[in-house]
């Protein structure tokens, strides 16, 4: 019982289309069935409706004919959506052999001691919203009856509320990119964008599309410098350049997302409005919850349906970082087909590890040549769900279960994690310049056995220090601040293992100038290997030395070393989505200036920028070209997608 147009050719249809020798009374009957056809996909076969309804497309016993007045609705009252409904009928002259709702879902129907009828509905729209039911009466007789049912929201909650954006139809979106070089809102005044909402129901397979008028829209942005204009309706169009948060509440379920407004869109820009989000509820750290308990999107996609069949029991005290942490996982009822699960920083849409559990091979973001995530066998036939967490403090972990009958079901609950020097190799310190904002301070923890450093977002959890605090100052979240010039000594320590190195700050250097435009053979480009697209965009002033060739072959060197380092870590669909671009300088020699690196721009992603980083500083460039005096300063982008 929907408005939407869906795909498929329903089987009515096809049952019509093959009696097209009958009277012209059926076939106009016929032709109602194949205009309301196409609004939902066919929910059984051609062969099994002419069988339910004793049709015999071939040679008809009987000419059908016109019996419409055979059927009456009796049900007047509003039904609920995403709920099952009874829609009672009478029914006079002979059995009904089979009777459809709005012309291609078959339907069971259900008889009373009263000798009234019914069927059963699920609405999946509300408002006003047209109700067909058709009948094939054992006679030969086919009867229709239209007409129109007020369908409100359901009493119930929501399994889950997911928000669409325009252009990702029918997937849940945690953020909205708007880019003020858009035409639309120059040459449209009366365009605006929309997040559309749709709500999950447990017992039902569809979602529920939500009309703006069912729905309450909250913005919080900047009331001296609003990023968002806003309609009545929801609707928004960007002012200026920034973050703003959409609260869109549904009787008492409340989503949440950011919308992000840039000068032009850029994916790798993963900003998810932190900042503007109120503070988490505490909870008891063994809490599960069905929907995010940080306020960001679902996994699930309108070709599945809520069930409950996987159950957690997480651990109620904190655990040490880094270790694996086993957490008992059942599962009743269904066959699966894939289950997977991500870790995330509490309140941050930003993943820290992603792997497919079963099936499928290993798919990490984060750590490659260990698994941070596996199935165990447990007693009893119980599993166990072996988790390494990958985030000092708070963390998000969602555990989701596709079943081969559509079924989804997804699960969330927190980690707290302290620091530990238990397997800690080494502590990595990288100082990175941004041309816009702050230098930044990185403090990564390298395990023995994960590939990658974890990075901190706070260091008030490790003993940190810099000296002499007349250099540079530097926040508990890593931002750096400048000070004078002059050499700092940053040192970091947890448990036994301790790590120290020097910064330089240049502030002539914290403003570097604009780069020539590199064109031909070191520019980015796809190599068409699924692989990230490696170039050179910018280079310093050459002072009239040919570096094209200088500059083909150190492409073709980074591309061989990300390949070597990051080649399986990295790779089709295992990378993240993202740009990062990172500046730096180099000696007529070809090394890399101590402390010249410049992180210009962050794809968003941890991993993905330090992995850039890192095969820039692994990378042995050859010496500069004949004739070429003093240093060069070159800017690299990695793009994956």
């Amino acid at each position: 019982m929907t408005r939407s147009s869906r795909a498929g050719m329903p089987v009515v249809r096809d049952v019509c289309l093959r009696r097209k020798d009958l009277l012209v009374a059926v076939a106009a009957v016929c032709a109602v069935l194949i205009v309301l056809a196409p609004r939902v996909q066919a929910q059984a076969s051609a062969e099994e409706v002419a069988a339910k309804c004793k049709l015999d497309a071939s040679e008809p016993k009987g000419l059908p004919f016109g019996a419409d007045g055979r059927m009456k609705l009796l049900s007047t009252g509003p039904l609920k959506a995403g709920e099952p409904n009874e829609i009672s009928i009478a029914l006079t002259g002979p059995p009904v052999n089979c009777i459809f709702i709005d012309a291609v879902e078959l339907a069971e129907l259900h008889h009373r001691a009263n000798g009234t009828s019914y069927v059963v509905v699920t609405p999946t729209e509300m408002g006003k919203v047209p109700l067909v039911l058709m009948a094939f009466f054992s006679d030969g007789g086919f009867g229709t009856l239209q007409t129109e049912m007020e369908v409100v929201p359901s009493d119930r909650t929501p399994t889950a509320l997911i928000l669409q954006g325009s252009g990702e139809p029918g997937s849940d979106t945690a953020l909205v990119r708007l880019s003020l070089k858009d035409s639309r809102w120059n040459q449209d005044p009366a365009y605006w964008e929309h997040v559309y909402a749709a709500a999950f129901y447990p017992d039902s397979k569809k979602p529920v599309e939500i009309a703006p008028e069912f729905l309450k829209f909250a913005f919080k942005q900047s009331r001296e410098k609003p990023v968002l204009e806003i309609a009545k309706d929801g609707g928004f169009k960007p002012l200026r350049t920034g973050d703003a948060l959409l609260s869109v509440t549904f009787g008492n379920t409340t989503r949440e997302t950011c919308i992000q407004v840039r000068d032009d869109v850029f994916w790798g820009d993963n900003t998810r409005c932190d900042q503007l989000r109120s503070p988490r509820a505490e909870a008891p750290l063994d809490t599960v919850w069905t929907v995010n308990p940080d306020g960001l999107g679902s996994s699930i996609s309108h070709s599945d349906f809520f069930v409950s069949r996987i159950a957690v029991k997480p651990p109620d005290h904190p655990v040490a970082l880094a270790q694996p942490v086993r957490i008992p996982l059942t599962i009743t009822g269904g066959t699966i087909r894939r289950i997977t699960y991500e870790q995330k920083r509490a309140g941050s849409n930003a993943t820290l590890s992603f792997d497919p559990l079963i099936p499928g091979p290993k798919r990490p973001v984060m750590n490659s040549d260990t698994e941070d995530g596996r199935f165990l066998d447990g007693p009893d036939g119980t599993k166990i769900f072996e988790l390494i967490p990958v985030e000092l403090g708070d963390e998000t972990v969602r555990i989701t279960a596709r079943f081969e009958d559509g079924g989804f079901d997804e699960r969330f609950f927190h980690l707290r994690t302290e620091p530990t020097d238990q397997n800690l190799d080494r502590i990595d310190i990288d100082y990175r310049i941004y041309p816009l904002g702050h230098p930044h301070i990185d403090v990564g923890l390298k395990y023995k056995h994960l590939q990658n450093p974890i990075m901190l977002h706070t260091l008030d959890r490790v003993k940190f220090a810099v000296t002499p605090t007349d250099v540079v100052r530097c926040d508990s979240d890593g931002t750096a601040h400048e000070l004078k010039n002059g050499t700092a000594m940053v040192s970091a320590r947890l448990g036994s293992v301790q790590s120290t190195r020097s910064i330089r700050v240049d502030l002539a250097e914290s403003n570097p100038k604009p780069l020539d435009r590199v064109t031909g053979e070191a520019a980015l480009a796809d190599d068409g290997d699924g692989s990230p697209q490696i170039g050179i965009i910018g280079i310093s002033d050459t002072h009239g030395v040919d570096f094209r060739t200088y500059l083909g072959r150190s492409k073709r060197v980074l591309k061989a070393k990300w390949m070597e380092l990051f080649g399986r870590t990295f790779s089709g669909s295992q990378q993240p989505p993202g740009d990062v671009a990172i500046r730096f300088k180099l000696l007529p020699n070809g090394y890399i200036v101590n402390g010249s690196m410049i992180l210009d721009r962050s794809s968003g992603h941890t991993s993905l920028d330090r992995a850039a980083w890192v095969t820039i500083s692994n990378t042995r460039f050859g010496p500069l070209p004949g004739g070429f005096q003093g240093t060069v300063q070159l800017r690299v982008e990695f793009r994956t997608y």
